[in-house]
């Protein structure tokens, strides 16, 4: 059925059409010609009027058919088997039991020290390995990994940041990784050290070293054990001091150079013939003997790595016994920037020297073509994680080996 409909503007149209006249509307007896302004319309009229539609009776059988059987009602199809979980519902985070992915064996813990440089601390120290971090987790899938950041004790003022020009005064002595202390100032920082490097001191004395082992020892005790640790400049000369003091009998080596008899022996680094400085004694806060000092290490192992970017020596005879009879045994791994200005290459190779074996040839140590700071490019995370997890491996079977020793050493009723 087609449906027609026809615009009227005016009676004029109508008109015109019914009179007879020559207008459009006379040559065209079935359309209706409209003007709206230079625009012409033609409406096409049916020739033949059409009776209204009755729906009536097509209403009529539609209602009179029988029921569809298989007619289904909407509200009786149930919905569908799908969970949703409405957006109120809580959210809980797992912490307490970490299990290896695709497994139900919990992971083993990974526990590292983190020590910062001299003016930082252990939060924007924490920001700097980020990468570093990561990295470990990405690679070392089967272990729970968990870094500690602690803050150096020694809180440092203006003064003591390197390149600090008071306004007012005179320029002062620029401090090293190491740090100075030459002015006083009541404003405070959030920048802390693990010593102060004494100017008037030859050769030159770490002051509040003992402030930094004591600091050490509570986080052993309260937050150990400890797999390794991971230092950078300062912090890396300190985690080198660590490593050692935790190996077996060093603290004999402490006692025999803090005898004055024992100044001029021989060490790796020549003293001044002038310079009869002894060395330092043990320090308590690690003495395992010590029952008059809560915050001794109470037994702490040793440390099964160590990774030391931009690291060094500390200077003179006075911290030999750090370094020297034995050499550090603790497996350490030297990152050293090509560019550095801050720590003198030649420290950084006194460090080296001190370690156990050749270093050199044996890969445990990498330069990058930068200056003084922790490298986040893929090359040298990649030698970080793969010392990391060499280090875990042959800790895992000398234990392994030392229970089967013990087991064959037994006395068997057979």
């Amino acid at each position: 059925m087609r449906l027609e409909t026809t615009l009227f503007l005016d009676a004029g149209c109508q008109e015109g059409r019914n009179a007879g006249s020559n207008s459009a509307a006379d040559k065209l007896p079935s359309q209706i010609v409209r003007e709206v302004g230079t625009c012409t319309h033609i409406t096409t009229l049916s020739t033949r009027p059409k009776p209204p539609m009755n729906y009536a009776p097509i209403t009529q059988r539609l209602l009179s058919r029988p029921a569809n059987p298989f007619r289904v009602s909407l509200s009786s199809i149930p919905p569908p088997c799908r969970s949703y979980y409405p957006l109120s519902l809580p959210t809980t985070t797992t912490t307490t039991t970490k299990m290896a992915p695709g497994t139900s064996t919990p992971r083993t813990p990974l526990k590292i020290l983190m020590l910062h440089g001299y003016t930082q601390s252990g939060s924007l120290f924490r920001a700097k390995t980020r990468a570093l971090e990561k990295h470990i987790q990405k690679f070392l899938p089967l272990h729970a990994l968990e870094l500690v950041y602690p803050d150096g004790p020694i809180a440092l003022d203006p003064a003591d940041i390197p390149g600090y020009r008071p306004s007012s005064t005179a320029a002062t002595t620029e401090g090293g990784p190491e740090g100075t202390n030459n002015n006083n100032n009541n404003t405070r920082t959030e920048c802390f050290g693990w010593w102060r490097r004494s100017n008037t001191a030859d050769p030159p004395e770490y002051i509040g070293m003992d402030q930094g082992f004591s600091t050490i020892a509570q986080a052993l005790n309260e937050q150990g054990p400890f797999d390794g640790v991971i230092g950078f400049s300062q912090g890396a000369a300190f985690a080198a001091m660590l490593a050692s003091l935790l190996e077996s009998s060093r603290s004999s080596t402490f006692d025999f150079f803090s005898d004055p008899k024992n100044s001029s022996s021989p060490s790796i680094i020549p003293p001044n013939p002038e310079e009869k400085v002894t060395g330092i004694p043990f320090p308590q806060s690690f003495a395992s003997n010590n029952n008059n000092n809560d915050d001794a290490v109470a037994q702490h192992p040793p440390f099964k790595f160590a990774i030391c970017y931009s690291g060094f020596r500390a200077p003179g005879t006075r911290y030999r016994a750090f370094y020297e009879n034995p050499k550090i045994q603790t497996p350490v791994l030297h990152v050293l920037g090509s560019l550095d200005a801050i720590v003198d290459e030649g420290r950084s190779r006194a460090l080296v020297e001190a370690c156990e074996g050749d270093p050199d040839k044996d890969g445990k140590v990498v330069w990058h073509p930068g200056g003084h700071f922790l490298p986040s490019q893929r090359p040298y995370l990649d030698a970080a994680v793969q010392f990391i997890k060499g280090c875990l491996e042959k800790s895992e079977r000398e234990g392994g080996a030392e229970k089967e020793e013990r087991v064959e050493d037994m006395d068997l009723p057979f």
